[in-house]
């Protein structure tokens, strides 16, 4: 704990970046890595770039507010923002029935658009303990089999758009147990608590598939509940449901919808 103190006290004063520069890359620095001390350590804290051509080829769009899709997501960032606007620090899941469904995709663009409303503070957290993706998305570093260097806490800039990301990039190819995902939520709050974001985003693994999805979303302001076009079926969106509760606040989303002239 004392170590994720003290990356979480580095993430809390890291300066602005220069958004003045040319490219897109990592930012070489003395932080530009985090390395691990022991199962679920942070040591250091990452500031990374990230690079809008790589983003739009992934259909991460909601950094460029000119974006005919980036309005999409404004909308839905507004009716989260009406349903949380009584919580300090809200906490929003992304979800789906099954995957393929583009939660990862949706979850990253969410925090690119509230990211973008002034005096707004976004952690982007991936959830996926099974097969996190949001490293992939983004482009972040990841360990490899001849360094012990992580990342799972970094400050992430989109054309002068920051964001923080935690993803738990040990937890590749396997299933969670209870231990883990109750570590995983104990890290998760510790975080939360230290950096206080205004909003805080997490992709969810496919609820039909990962029983500990539901327990995640459990105590989520609310839920964007994602069907996919041509794969979602209703009895999957009322399992869900049934799974969340009626206490639980669910934003359902259509997604992959094919163009249209309206």
């Amino acid at each position: 704990m004392e170590i994720i103190a003290r990356a979480l006290q580095r993430a809390r004063s890291v300066p602005p970046i220069n958004v003045a520069r040319a490219s897109f890359q990592e930012v070489p620095n003395d932080r530009s890595v985090m390395l691990r001390d022991g199962p679920g350590a942070i040591d250091e804290d990452m500031t990374v770039e990230l690079s809008p051509r790589d983003l739009l080829s992934k259909r991460v769009v909601a950094y460029d507010s000119n974006h005919k899709t980036t309005r999409s997501y404004d909308v839905l960032r507004n009716q989260l923002q009406t349903i949380t606007q009584d919580t300090r620090s809200s906490l929003i899941a992304v979800a789906a029935p099954t995957a393929g469904c583009g939660t990862t995709t949706a979850a990253i663009n969410l925090a690119l658009s509230f990211s973008r409303v002034r005096g707004t503070s976004v952690l982007l957290v991936d959830a996926n303990l099974r097969a996190p993706r949001i490293h992939t998305m983004l482009g972040l570093p990841t360990a490899t089999s001849n360094t012990d260097v992580v990342q799972e806490l970094a400050l992430a800039d989109v054309a002068g758009i920051q964001f923080h990301v935690f993803c738990p990039t040990d937890r590749i190819g396997r299933a969670p147990s209870k231990l883990d995902v109750t570590e995983f939520s104990r890290q998760m709050d510790a975080i939360r608590r230290s950096l206080s974001p205004s909003v805080t985003i997490i992709d969810l693994p496919p609820m039909l598939i990962a029983d500990e999805a539901a327990s995640l979303a459990s105590n989520a302001d609310a839920v964007v509940l994602l069907l996919s076009v041509g794969q979602s079926k209703l009895s999957e969106l009322e399992i869900c449901k049934s799974y969340l509760g009626a206490k639980v606040n669910i934003q359902v989303v259509l997604n992959k919808c094919r163009a249209h002239g309206l």
